[in-house]
């Protein structure tokens, strides 16, 4: 990264600045401090607002569109805070006097006041969810309060002076830090948990004192967005003692921080909004006079920039802008604004034309990369873990990813991110660099090289061999700096990795820069190592006095930039190895011309030079990082914007800017006033591409060909000479313009020539060419032969669309032009099966197309149509196998029968169901009968699951769904016969009924197959008893048990009077009670422990509680001829006239004259009422939707 110095606010009447905040939402800054006006010291609390240009020098006016001084405070103002929930602020004075702001029509006015009067203020900071704030007081009182302003909890710390405070990201934890050095950490009630142990003071405490070193903190901020306790947590607290030592943790039960020694006093310190990086302010001695200082870290603890502020002062305080792309900073009397040019993860691909960049969203830990293709505006994006870094060049890029300690991943990859290779490497890559043939990784000690491309221009990874695609691995190197590289040795991590454990260098690395013929590595002392390539050989080596921190040759190996570690721009000439007379200081980017060794880009501060042998132009101001420098013209990209939204909308016009150089300029208003012919004359003594091109399109505007022809043969370019050849030809000035409208890409003007020349079918052989389909398309109606021209013009308009991925489009005109294949293609892109299906009832059989589709459907697992391909093709067999493979049974049994070949099928299905069984698979099994239309196998098998999960003491739910299952899949079988019987053939009905009689036969020993709704009634009423007493509807309860009772076959007696005994028992009938003990004391098989419980829970019972009924409701049996009239509404039949009365699935009452509705499914009864009143939607046994066409016809008679 980069950071400058931009703007200075000078403090009048002797003002000092003493704390500086800026609010990240709204942009307002606040400054805090003293200052005297009219000699008296007073608090000085000032709000500004600064312009959002970012662009500037150190030293220009500051705008400042809110400028406003607050005078409440009467001494020296220590703190100002935002509340960025609320937006507030809250400031507080020597003398204890806390204040909120809050803004009411562009004006700040106090919202709340508060002195405690006995002791003085020394930090507050608010939690990070808004909703409360911290308040410490020299004295050692701590006072938690709301935003509300209301007091949650204070404490006493009478032992120590507390000297700092802060919050964990969830707002649970609170920390505190002492006079003394101790860091305290405590839960948001303010209880104590543990202290931190501060290894950073390694060397300068001794270590047993650790916890309570006696050196004074300066400074404890934890990153408020940062996770808390996960295995990606990134490090987010940060705690700064004021000789100079920092420790960064994860959290504070973090057992390996990140020690620092920063080497200067420390005052202050701050992360930026998106916790990549934090700054430490204060002061260091340089020369022997102290100088103030800021100095910026990574999050992983390295340091990435030294920012030199003012000389002989400190840095007060310091807080990041917003967006993290500015910082403001207090130093005594005057605040200070810089600039920051973050080391975004990117590269540009010139070739393509495409924009590789990767950005990390707060709540994810992985990195989205996205590659913008500007010239089409396409992205696609890739998501990856622990990315390091980016660097691409002409088509290709590479990234890096961290897999594990001491391990990374390089993966070569195209410009839409299709990975190409990839390789593991051992070597920590601080710095990676990319050219056409190689990809070059160091660390401070070693450098790796791997040859992806030769010079041929092929990619090493897939080079034409006897048989295209054969892998051939890219050469790979690797060496200690100090070593001699050895190109016989191809690099292998293990092996490498043991034989330089113990290699280390003094004069670390710490530049690299290549091209396709040198490597150039800087290292710690100044010197710049240059090697060969592809042969690796060291070559030579120069010597600088300052260490080199960016590196950049030019086209032809002759020169080379160097920005040192303070910003210092140097060029070295290689062939005399001296240091050519220009300097420039706070360059941050060079890029040298692609087709001029004399001239180069570079960004000073916030400003761009183009500098043509050594003599710069007027400076242009600009935010841009450079992306291409060619013919005289810079390109640039506002990555600042990008990354500011990188969701957003991507607008090439406004993201990528263009600058030209004063040349250009100055000859482009030449042009216009001198003629070809002269032009030609100046621009052969200062000859250029750019120059040459721009005076291409001047004599082609004048219809000046001979000059054209000399252009294009100084451009080298032999097609133009013959573009220029066939339109000499023609004797139409009007045809001649048309084809130089064309040439110059300005196709809507050419066009319009046509037209006036009344040449339509010059405009569509234009469009042709340019591959501008959708315009053929339009202008091709009027054409002759029109039919054939819109029918391929759809066509390659659909392959447009295709290319582009856009594949509804392509669909659309492959449909248009009735072309099947290539529509058949697009339908599965997008997943239009509706078309494909009406695809498959359009072709005709044995259609070559079909085989193709069905094959199709099949990977996506789709049976029915890949079925229905295959056997419209005549290929039963293969429709048969594909229903098998799909484990579509049904399918595959309803071809087999169709085809006399069942003997096949049937004999796959049992193997199959075989092989199931004895893997246990029961549920499988039964699925598989069902498929294939085995109904009764099926029911057994269900049945026989459901009585394995009965012993199991299952969910009786999942039992009784199992029991229903079974005994519809018996319907779906009685069924099936039953047709069977219907649609006979006179000449086959004998046949049929011995079927019939031999089933009948076969299953009347079946439980399942003869009666197949028992199990599942009986299970059902026991889960309605269950039901309605837990929702305390005793009555339902014993109605419902009373039911259970004809079910003792299926069910355990002892759960059904069980129930029936304990319902009754809440219901208050004793009678029914006392019958249902009275049986479960004589079941079989009755233990004489569980017959003596029942008989002492009988006696509890029934001493309080004689055996009689309590009243309940009469009813007449519903039967015309029977005069009962005292039927119990418990009774299931009439004792009278022995009339049996149905039961509805709902409420288990008995039917007795209530209308009911029939379920269509298993014919189980309803009463319409209890439907209505609980608002069912589906049948109560066997949830089968209700058919509310058929509610309320059915009645009992």
């Amino acid at each position: 990264m980069f950071a400058f110095l931009v703007k200075k606010i000078g403090l009048i009447n002797s003002g000092k600045a003493q704390s500086v905040a800026w609010n990240q939402e709204e942009g307002w800054i606040a400054v805090g401090g003293e200052h005297q006006p009219q000699g008296q010291k007073k608090g000085l609390l000032k709000i500004i607002r600064i312009d959002d240009q970012k662009a500037g020098v150190q030293g220009q006016a500051a705008k400042l569109p809110y400028d406003n001084s607050l005078e409440q405070h009467q001494t020296r103002v220590s703190r100002v805070i935002w509340n960025e929930r609320y937006q507030k602020l809250t400031t507080c004075d020597d003398q204890g006097l806390i204040i909120v702001w809050v803004l009411h029509k562009n004006d700040w006015c106090e919202e709340m006041v508060n002195n405690r009067q006995k002791s003085v203020v020394t930090d507050i900071k608010w939690s990070p969810d808004g909703f409360k704030i911290g308040i410490i007081y020299d004295d050692g009182a701590v006072i938690i309060g709301s935003v509300e302003g209301n007091r949650l909890w204070g404490r006493d710390y009478n032992t120590v002076r507390l000297a700092l405070i802060e919050w964990s990201p969830d707002s649970r934890l609170l920390i505190l830090g002492t006079a003394d050095g101790q860091v305290l950490i405590h839960d948001q009630q303010g209880n104590p948990l543990n202290q931190l142990k501060m290894s950073c003071l390694m060397n300068k405490v001794d270590p047993k004192l650790y916890s309570v070193p006696g050196l004074p903190l300066s400074a404890i901020t934890w990153y408020e967005n940062g996770k808390m306790y996960t295995d990606d947590t990134p490090p987010g607290l940060l705690i700064a003692y004021q000789c100079g030592r920092v420790q960064v943790m994860k959290h504070e039960r973090d057992e390996s921080p990140m020690l620092i020694d920063t080497v200067m006093t420390i005052y202050t310190a701050s992360w930026s909004p998106n916790g990549s990086i934090f700054a430490v302010g204060g002061c260091a001695k340089e020369q022997d006079e102290q100088r103030a200082i800021v100095q910026f870290y990574s999050n992983t603890g390295d340091h990435l920039k030294t920012l030199r502020v003012a000389s002989q002062d400190q840095v007060n305080s310091l807080s990041f802008e917003g967006d993290g792309l500015r910082i403001v900073m207090a130093v005594a009397g005057t605040i200070y604004f810089a600039n920051l040019k973050l080391d975004y993860k990117w590269a540009y691909l010139p070739s393509t034309e495409t924009l590789v960049f990767a950005y990390q969203r707060q709540d994810r830990s992985q990195f989205a990369i996205i590659f913008w293709d500007i010239k089409r505006d396409q992205r696609t994006i890739r998501y990856v873990k622990n990315l390091i870094d980016i660097k691409g060049t002409q088509d290709y890029c590479f990234i890096v990813t961290l897999l594990e300690a001491d391990t990374w991943k390089l993966e070569l990859c195209n410009s839409v991110g299709s990975p190409l290779d990839s390789k593991i490497i051992g070597i920590e890559p601080k710095y990676s660099f990319m050219t056409k043939t190689h990809i070059i990784i160091s660390s401070q000690d070693f450098v790796y090289l791997w040859q992806y491309r030769n010079q041929v221009q092929k990619l090493t990874t897939f080079e034409q061999q006897s048989q295209t695609g054969i892998r051939k691995i890219g050469r790979e190197m690797a060496w200690f700096i100090d070593d001699n590289p050895d190109t016989s040795v191809i690099y292998d991590k293990e092996k490498f990795q043991q034989e330089t454990t113990d290699k280390q260098t003094e004069e670390i690395i710490c530049a690299i820069s290549a091209n396709q013929d040198y490597l150039f590595v800087g290292r710690l002392n100044g010197q710049i190592m240059k090697f060969t390539l592809p042969h690796v050989s060291l070559e030579q080596k120069y010597f600088l006095e300052n260490r080199s921190a960016i590196l950049n040759i030019n086209c032809n190996s002759t020169r080379l930039t160097v920005i040192d570690i303070n910003g210092n721009l140097s060029v070295l000439d290689l062939k005399s190895t001296q240091t050519l007379d220009f300097e420039k200081k706070d360059c941050w980017q060079v890029l040298w011309s692609e087709n001029d060794p004399l001239t180069f880009a570079m960004m000073e501060k916030g400003r761009l030079h183009l500098v043509r042998d050594l003599k710069a132009d007027d400076p242009i101001p600009t935010d841009a990082f450079l992306i291409q420098f060619s013919d005289l013209s810079v390109k640039g990209v506002l990555l600042d914007d990008i990354m500011g939204s990188p969701d957003g909308n991507l607008k090439a016009d406004e993201l990528i800017v263009v600058y030209e150089s004063q040349t250009i300029k100055d000859l482009k208003e030449a042009v216009k006033k001198t003629s070809a012919r002269e032009m030609f004359a100046i621009i052969e003594k200062q000859p250029s591409t750019a120059l040459w091109q721009l005076l291409l399109n001047k004599s082609l505007e004048d219809f000046e060909f001979q000059i054209a022809e000399k252009c294009f043969l100084k451009l080298d370019d032999y097609y133009g000479i013959q573009f220029l050849k066939r339109i000499t030809d023609f004797d139409d000035k009007e045809r001649q313009k048309a084809e130089i409208l064309t040439y110059f890409k300005r196709f809507d003007e050419a066009e319009q020539v046509y037209k006036t020349m009344d040449r339509k079918d010059l405009s569509v052989n234009m469009r042709i060419k340019i591959g501008d389909y959708a315009k053929v398309l339009h202008l091709s109606k009027d054409v002759e032969g029109s039919d054939a021209l819109i029918t391929k013009t759809q066509i390659e308009l659909g392959n447009n669309y295709a290319d582009q991925g856009d594949w509804e489009r392509a669909a659309q005109q492959y449909k248009q032009a009735n072309h099947i294949e290539k529509l058949i293609e697009a339908c599965f892109q997008i997943e239009d099966y509706s078309t494909l299906d009406g695809l498959i009832e359009q072709l005709q059989e044995g259609n070559v197309y079909l085989q193709d589709m069905g094959e199709r459907f099949q990977l996506l697992g789709m049976a029915k149509q890949a079925v229905k391909c295959f056997e419209k093709l005549g290929d039963v067999k293969k429709a048969i196998d594909c229903a098998v493979l799909l484990n579509a049974w049904n399918y595959a049994v309803e071809l087999a029968e169709k085809n006399n070949m069942m003997v096949q099928i049937e004999a796959v299905l049992q193997q199959y169901a075989a092989q199931l069984l004895e893997q246990r698979m029961k549920l499988e099994t039964a699925e598989l009968y069902r498929k294939a239309n085995h109904n009764s196998d099926a029911a057994r098998i269900l049945s026989g699951i459901a009585e394995d999960l009965v012993k199991s003491e299952a969910s009786p739910l999942v039992v009784k769904k199992l029991f229903v299952m079974a005994a519809l899949e018996v319907d779906l079988y009685k069924k099936k016969l039953y047709d069977v019987t219907m649609t006979a053939q006179n000449n086959t009905i004998a046949h049929t009924l011995d079927q019939l009689v031999t089933n009948d036969l076969q299953h009347s020993a079946d439980k399942v197959l003869n009666n197949p709704w028992r199990g599942a009634e009986a299970w059902h009423f026991f889960t309605l008893t269950q039901r309605f007493l837990y929702a305390g509807d005793f009555k339902s309860a014993m109605k419902a048990a009373i039911r259970l009772q004809e079910y003792e076959l299926d069910m355990d007696q002892k759960k059904i009077y069980s129930l029936l005994a304990l319902a009754a028992y809440y219901n208050k009938q004793f009678k029914e009670c006392a019958r249902a003990f009275v049986k479960l004391e004589n079941l079989e098989n009755l233990t004489d422990d569980e017959k003596e419980r029942y008989e002492a829970i009988a006696a509890i019972i029934f001493v309080k509680n004689p055996p009689q009924d309590s009243p309940s409701d009469q009813m007449q049996c519903p039967k015309q001829t029977c005069q009962n009239t005292k039927l119990n509404e418990y009774q299931v039949f009439c004792k009278e006239c022995g009339t049996i009365f149905g039961v509805c699935m709902v409420s288990a009452k008995a039917i007795v004259g209530q209308k009911f509705y029939t379920c269509k499914a298993c014919k189980h009864k309803m009463i319409d009422q209890e439907v209505s009143n609980r608002q069912l939607k589906f049948c109560s046994l066997c949830h089968t939707p209700i058919d509310f066409n058929r509610f309320g016809k059915h009645h009992d008679n």
